[in-house]
């Protein structure tokens, strides 16, 4: 006689029935082994279980199956059909635990991995991280992943803090030497560069967190922080345009300081140019965007490129 706890009558029913009798016996059901599960099975605990009660293991297992079934094909759409709403807030609230439990796993993890190791594990966040907002059930209310990690490492202290900005720094470069900008819209582009002007202006430096790459990878990040410094000149130049003279004079003595001091004019150096190089350079990238500007961008753009660029050689 098969009882009701027998793990072969729940390993046989199909999910959508475990999940209707779910609210009257969800006590009942075997879970298979968190280091085991398929994507259904990762889904039973997702919806029946309060991850944030379970030990430090079972998380850490459920998270690395996580990756492994759900790091491609379809989203939680269809395991979220006809779940009660008992349900479906566990299936949120375990959603949001994972992703915060996956965040800061994975930052410890970062830093006691080697050099060699780490572009292959940054590699891997990266795309899980992208993946995050497709697990979410379409109906759901979560905020963006990325929004959330801005919250995390704010509300976090002392060397969690450190180790999370420098996790985040480190997987943005490699990001950034992995995935051209110019197949994303402008919009992500000035997002992008506002997040590592803000970091700039708390003092990181471009050269203090280093992820090892190829020559193609390179070549990738030097483009994509040329594009990153047209979204964010193209912006300023906005304001600019609107500015009295003397704001222009206060506006451009900051910002010739912080392009020196961040070393901006490295990125179009390449190879470690020299200083008329570089400038020789940007003067070249800033007419090709002055070109392709929208109209309304197109005279703020020069004048404001014209202004830094005759500091940059003759004053300041």
């Amino acid at each position: 006689m098969i009882g009701i706890r027998s793990p072969w009558l729940w390993g046989a029913l199909p999910l959508s029935a475990i999940l209707a009798i779910s609210g009257l016996a969800w006590n009942w059901i075997s879970l298979p082994d968190p280091a085991q599960a398929d994507r259904a099975g990762l889904i039973k605990w997702l919806v029946l279980k309060e991850l944030s009660e379970e030990g430090r293991g079972t998380q850490l297992a459920l998270l690395d199956q996580m990756q492994v079934e759900f790091g491609s094909g379809p989203n939680l759409d269809a395991a979220q059909s006809g779940l009660s709403e008992t349900l479906q807030a566990r299936l949120d609230r375990n959603l949001r635990f994972l992703q915060q439990f996956w965040f800061f796993t994975r930052v410890e993890q970062l830093g006691g991995i080697s050099a060699g190791a780490r572009v292959v594990f940054l590699d891997d966040q990266i795309a899980f991280a992208e993946r995050w907002g497709e697990l979410t059930p379409s109906d759901s209310d979560q905020p963006d992943v990325f929004d959330m990690i801005d919250d995390w490492i704010a509300s976090s202290q002392g060397k969690q803090k450190e180790l999370a900005q420098n996790a985040v720094r480190a997987a943005l470069q490699r990001f950034l030497q992995t995935r051209p900008l110019d197949a994303y819209p402008a919009a992500t582009r000035l997002e992008l560069a506002n997040r590592i002007v803000e970091d700039l202006e708390l003092g990181m430096s471009l050269g203090g967190v280093t992820v090892s790459a190829n020559d193609a990878e390179a070549n990738t990040l030097r483009n994509n922080g040329m594009l990153l410094v047209e979204a964010w000149l193209t912006d300023e130049s906005r304001r600019y345009l609107t500015m009295s003279l003397e704001r222009r004079i206060a506006y451009l003595d900051l910002r010739i300081e912080q392009i020196r001091e961040w070393g901006v004019l490295d990125i179009f150096a390449g190879g470690g140019g020299s200083t008329v190089s570089a400038m020789t350079a940007f003067a070249a990238k800033s007419s090709e965007w002055i070109k392709r500007a929208d109209d309304e961008d197109r005279e703020g753009l020069q004048m404001l490129f014209r202004d830094v660029t005759q500091r940059l050689l003759f004053g300041g």
